[in-house]
């Protein structure tokens, strides 16, 4: 899951001789070529485990320690070209640690996780930061395949610093389409027994339930998921306050209701910002859109996310964490088919279509208005058997979040 080099707690005596025993493998066998030897140390002692005839996944946290390209060595040897540095040559030069990210759900077991990478991005590399993969934004995680997604490797010049920037570049590797282990990843990295030194090979064993079921900061995901929603759906510069399906009302502030499947927000557009009332607590938002980056001032804070908007999910990935929203169906089924006004408007929009005739029987679910808003359609549906008495806006007609639109009269009244 995560490797690091030098390895902590290994002396240099120790290193060396684990150097020597390996080279004295190799040439039993009078093996050629890039090769990897495995320990296993308990203690001072260490035993041989296997050895694999090739580079292994962790190869890159040498690199960043040594400065060296095995992979060109390699090609080097099996083009019969000696080595261009002896053992003595070589010397190590801060921390490396490499995370692997894998397509899987630590909160099933690390169970893999197969899919569709509907986005996928990392931070930019840079001296000290190193990303390896062989996938982009769309490809499919296979089945039939290892899981692994891409290796983020870092440098610094102690364990520290290393680690540290392990732990920042972890919030900003984004994927969504499949369950992955970043979340893990991250709070593994920042864990203070990890911190202070490599856990044995019981830690995560041990601590599975602390490691694999840390809650998704739910609070600002929400908040950010409200924002991509609006800003995604707001009209273009270009655009007249009239062709606005966002609840534009003269003189008055727009008011939005964004469809949240688990729970819908009220916002309020007043001079740019975005106002809401989350939690009991009226909050100010104020949020800029251009492609997938969202970046957003909540309550005073700044937040950097990617965000996925399309008809039916919100996708919000904030910092390792990553968090889909459901929105509500555009077939709107009042659930509040007991109150006054079981048709009202869930939203600012155009009434588009009656679909029943007046003074007509309708059934439990029968679809009887359709409304427009934010390019979408949403079509309201009888909340009981009755008999639709009254249409109250005329198709065509502008309709706010609230606004009743039909009535039924239950069959026993």
């Amino acid at each position: 899951m995560i490797e690091e080099a030098p390895a902590p707690g290994l002396s240099d005596e120790l290193r060396k001789e684990m150097g020597e025993a390996a080279v004295r493998c190799a040439q039993a066998i009078n093996y050629r070529g890039a090769g990897t030897v495995e320990f296993l140390l308990c203690g001072e002692e260490f035993f041989f485990m296997e050895m694999n005839t090739r580079l292994q996944v962790e190869h890159p946290v040498t690199e960043m320690v040594t400065g060296l390209d095995l992979v060109e060595w390699q090609i080097r040897v099996a083009n019969n070209q000696v080595l261009p540095l002896s053992q003595e040559q070589i010397s190590l030069s801060g921390h490396s640690f490499e995370a692997r990210i894998y397509a899987e759900d630590p909160r099933e077991n690390f169970m893999p996780f197969s899919g569709e990478l509907t986005h996928l991005s990392f931070p930019k590399e840079s001296t000290g930061v190193r990303i390896d993969t062989g996938v982009q934004s769309g490809a499919e995680i296979s089945s039939f395949y290892d899981p692994m997604i891409a290796k983020l490797i870092v440098h610094g010049p102690d364990r520290e610093t290393a680690l540290l920037k392990l732990h920042h570049a972890l919030e900003e590797v984004h994927l969504a389409g499949v369950k992955s282990n970043v979340a893990f990843l991250h709070y593994l990295s920042g864990h203070p027994t990890f911190m202070a030194g490599a856990p044995d090979t019981h830690f995560i064993d041990s601590q599975t339930e602390t490691l694999t079921q840390q809650p998704v900061p739910l609070a600002p995901m929400t908040l950010l998921a409200v924002a991509a929603f609006i800003k995604h759906t707001m009209p273009s510069k270009n655009n007249t306050p009239w062709q606005s399906a966002l609840g534009f009302r003269l003189n008055q502030n727009a008011k939005v209701h964004v469809p949240l499947f688990d729970g819908p927000v009220e916002a309020t557009l007043t001079d740019g910002l975005i106002c809401v009332e989350y939690d009991g607590k009226a909050i100010d938002i104020s949020a800029s859109l251009e492609q997938t980056q969202l970046n957003a001032v909540i309550d005073g804070k700044k937040y950097q996310a990617n965000v996925l908007v399309d008809e039916d999910l919100i996708t919000v990935m904030y910092q390792a964490y990553a968090h889909t929203f459901e929105l509500k169906s555009k077939h709107y089924i009042s659930e509040h088919e007991h109150e006054a006004a079981p048709l009202a408007a869930p939203l600012n929009g155009t009434v588009v279509k009656h679909l029943q005739p007046l003074n007509s029987q309708v059934n439990k679910g029968d679809a009887v208005v359709v409304i427009e808003a934010m390019k979408m359609e949403y079509t309201l549906n009888a909340p009981f058997d009755g008999t639709l008495t009254s249409y109250c806006f005329a198709e065509g007609a502008l309709v706010s979040h609230g606004d009743m639109l039909a009535i039924v009269e239950p069959l026993e009244a």
